[in-house]
């Protein structure tokens, strides 16, 4: 499978990181609990499956980030 980099975006992720003082063992956990606090986002398991390579899909109607059971979370943090 081919992998698909976006640089600018992998630069914003870490800068979030750095300032939201995100443990290094835990970035999905503390990406999910911040997207909990400040945006009202909650996580939830995909219903389905997402699509060919797809781990996540946002549903900003619903405010729910969809992952699928590929997606791999560092911890059991749900919203």
């Amino acid at each position: 499978m081919e992998e698909i980099y976006f640089d600018a975006l992998d630069h914003t992720a870490q800068r979030l990181a750095e300032r939201r003082n995100f443990h290094p063992e835990n970035h999905s956990g503390d990406f999910i609990t911040f997207l909990r606090d400040a945006y009202g986002i909650r996580e939830a398991q995909a219903p389905e499956d997402l699509g060919n390579g797809m781990i996540w899909r946002l549903n900003n109607n619903a405010k729910t980030l969809f992952l699928s059971g590929d997606a791999r979370v560092e911890t059991g943090c749900s919203g």
